[in-house]
């Protein structure tokens, strides 16, 4: 039977049960002997044990998940993303064991102010799509007596891209590339289709500033058109084309947009993507997570 989310569970663990066969033994050894000590120990140990249960089932009422930002996750063996977390005034620190409800990889993480997230494990994942469907914390705070434990629906796409190559490797493909004319070239500064304005820099050509803006008072803006930009370069890439090919492309994507230079993204020389910002990086790797693969 699956459990609903967004509901509090509480069990005892197996020192709560411990506990609790002591606190029945000293129980009858009171009522046997009327001792007032024996009565004393008792109540005290009864007081701890319903002190824990309220405490531990109270653990995530000051507590709330926060929606995903990042959703794309490189290729390794232990994929991981990261869940935010809202915390409210009243939250205390603790230990939560954390786990994609598909996966069932257990994880422990600590929970404070300083760190409202915690991070999940799924395992080692193909390039792909991961569908996160709901995440299960649990907490045995503060006594550990008992288990309290609350799914939390995320309802989201993990997309999962190929492992990136490293700064030599991507070079030595880049060389290769431009002396056969293959995959990667920087775009020629045709323009074509205007696309949006942008702060104009001292790299910009003079050629591109909006003098017409400009005039009006909106200060030096550049103009930034949709196919061919400054700076842009060129990927491409090819129904059939290998994982090492699909893995260079990803490198590239992200090379080129972390030196902020356009990105001109073609596959079978048709135009998908273009620009320099982050929405078109993460369009282009969101689509190479499924290029060449059947997936839902």
């Amino acid at each position: 039977m699956k459990l609903r989310s967004n509901r509090t569970y509480i069990l005892p663990t197996r020192y709560g049960v411990i506990f609790g066969i002591v606190i029945l033994i000293e129980f009858m050894v009171s009522i046997t002997f009327g001792h007032p000590f024996a009565y004393l120990i008792t109540f005290i140990s009864s007081s701890i044990i319903f002190m824990s249960a309220i405490y531990t089932n109270s653990s995530f009422q000051s507590i709330s998940t926060l929606p995903i930002q990042e959703d794309l996750v490189e290729v390794s063996q232990n994929v991981i993303f990261r869940l935010p977390l809202e915390l409210s005034d009243k939250f205390e620190n603790k230990s939560f064991r954390v786990c994609d409800d598909q996966t069932q990889i257990y994880r422990d993480e600590i929970v404070t102010f300083d760190k409202a997230y915690v991070d999940i494990y799924i395992g080692e994942q193909m390039r792909g799509v991961h569908h996160i469907n709901r995440v299960k914390l649990s907490t045995t705070f503060p006594f550990g007596l008992f288990r309290a434990w609350r799914y939390f629906d995320i309802d989201r796409k993990l997309y999962i891209y190929p492992k990136l190559i490293n700064s030599n490797e991507l070079m030595s493909v880049m060389q290769s590339n431009h002396s056969s004319n293959e995959s990667v070239d920087k775009v020629g500064q045709n323009n074509e289709d205007f696309l949006e304005h942008k702060k104009a820099l001292e790299t910009d050509s003079w050629r591109h500033i909006d003098w017409k803006a400009y005039a009006s008072g909106k200060g030096l803006l550049s103009k930034v058109y949709t196919s061919h930009c400054d700076n842009a370069y060129r990927v491409d890439l090819y129904k059939g084309s290998s994982e090492e090919q699909i893995s260079t492309a990803t490198s590239l994507l992200f090379k080129y947009y972390n030196e902020s230079k356009g990105i001109e993204f073609y596959v079978d020389d048709q135009l998908l993507f273009s620009g320099s910002d982050q929405d078109t990086l993460k369009q282009s790797i969101k689509f190479l997570c499924l290029f060449n693969r059947n997936i839902a």
